[in-house]
């Protein structure tokens, strides 16, 4: 091979595959870890041995003070700064204030979702709430749906849709918003049949296996539901990165994409 060669070659853009790209492979990683914490959660929680019950109490899924609750206030929490991040690029860029302040409404979303895993913010509720306002309402399962859930799916919803443009980069992001979504819909679907059997269970029965095996679903689809998120806003972040460093090379090959500076 010829110098020309050689120094052609070297310049030459590297051809990568969207999903190999870092954002997938950092999904890739955390997926991998809520397998582990799924393996862990049936191989220690439930354990014959008493000693190691009390291990497995850290790996159990439905437990709010515990590592799956702890990684997934964390996840939540990732995918706020990223959309806090990308609100400040794209007002940096020039781009709409319909679209920054839909950003920020999006980083909003998750700080409240981080928050409440953290702190178990609709459990209390669920304990504050006037018993003869959920008579009246008639409502048969969780108290707490009633206050959050409308205004969490209208929230999420208008802010997803301000910020769309954003969100179909490629097809991998696009599938993945709309895996996300999906989880996130199956997980309070489930929540809700879970509240409507906790609701009519008499105190000191014990949970059914069924409604055991619905909570735990309804944690495995909050966790992959937030990581596909975190997926698909990192994705937004890198591709608009070089708008701020023109030195920088994008770090995947896109298709036509509308960036965060196009007034929409």
């Amino acid at each position: 091979m010829s110098d020309l060669d050689a120094i052609e070659a070297s310049q030459a853009p590297a051809k990568t595959s969207t999903w190999l790209s870092p954002p997938a492979k950092l999904i890739i990683c955390a997926l991998f870890i809520q397998a582990w914490l799924v393996i862990l959660h049936f191989r220690l929680a439930g354990h014959a041995t008493a000693n190691v019950r009390v291990i497995g109490q850290a790996f159990d899924l439905m437990r709010e003070s515990s590592i799956p609750t702890a990684f997934a206030a964390l996840q939540a929490m990732i995918a706020c700064v990223i959309a806090g991040i990308i609100a400040r690029v794209a007002r940096k860029n020039g781009s709409t204030k319909r679209r920054w302040l839909g950003w920020l409404g999006v980083m909003a979303i998750f700080l409240i979702i981080a928050a409440d895993d953290a702190a178990a913010i609709h459990e209390r509720v669920n304990a504050i709430v006037s018993l003869e306002l959920i008579e009246r309402l008639q409502y048969p399962s969780y108290p707490w749906h009633v206050i959050f859930v409308p205004f969490f799916v209208v929230a999420l919803l208008v802010t997803l849709w301000t910020v769309r443009a954003d969100l179909t980069l490629t097809l991998a992001q696009k599938i993945s918003l709309v895996v996300a979504l999906l989880c996130f819909a199956l997980s309070q679907s489930f929540d809700f049949a879970e509240g409507w059997e906790m609701m009519t269970r008499t105190l000191g029965d014990p949970i059914p296996t069924q409604l055991t095996q619905m909570m735990l679903v309804e944690e495995i689809m909050e966790m992959i539901g937030t990581t596909l998120f975190i997926y698909v806003f990192l994705t937004t972040l890198l591709h608009n990165l070089p708008q701020l460093f023109p030195s920088m090379p994008r770090s995947t090959k896109t298709e036509p994409t509308k960036s965060l500076n196009r007034i929409s």
